[in-house]
């Protein structure tokens, strides 16, 4: 082989590689614009929302078997996948609950700013009309009360017997 042949051949093989790479780098740019910026919708969950009217109080069971009394002008929403496994309620207004234990499975309620959690309690939830004010008193057993805010600054463990009052205009805890 001549030189000019060998040079011929370089260039072609060099001019293949820059089209391949620039082939593989259009694909990547077409997958991105099509899975992140243009990716079809999914399927949003379902939730269930419980009300009381303005009243009377509503009793109910949640699918684990946990009791909850709304007192009149509350409600209550969970996803429709609520199981042992996924044990999160939202409530805005009053409620007493009554938790059924369920070994190694936290509930997780959020109301208002705050957010209680445990795993076999009966306590009572009062927060105010505007929602800056969550009062929690505790029946039997214990639980977790926190701030949405700084949780890890803001946690309070309360047992039987118990009371604390969240204030979420500024953030704070009292027990």
């Amino acid at each position: 082989m001549d030189n000019e042949t060998q040079t011929t051949s370089t260039t072609s093989f060099s001019s293949l590689i820059k089209a391949v790479i620039v082939f593989v780098l259009f694909l990547v740019v077409i997958y991105v614009l099509k899975y992140y910026f243009y990716s079809y919708p999914t399927p949003t969950a379902k939730t269930v929302i419980v009300k009381a009217d303005k009243l009377n109080e509503k009793i109910f069971y949640l699918p684990d078997s946990s009791k909850i009394m709304l007192h009149a002008n509350s409600s209550i929403s969970y996803p429709e996948s609520y199981n042992v496994n996924n044990r999160i309620v939202n409530l805005i207004g009053d409620a007493d609950f009554f938790i059924k234990e369920i070994e190694k499975e936290s509930f997780i309620l959020y109301t208002g700013e705050s957010k209680i959690i445990t795993s076999d309690a009966t306590f009572s939830v009062k927060m105010n009309a505007q929602g800056n004010t969550v009062a929690l008193k505790i029946n039997s057993g214990n639980l977790s009360f926190t701030t949405k805010k700084d949780s890890l600054k803001n946690t309070v463990f309360l047992s039987t017997g118990d009371s604390a009052i969240l204030n979420s205009k500024n953030n704070t805890i009292t027990k």
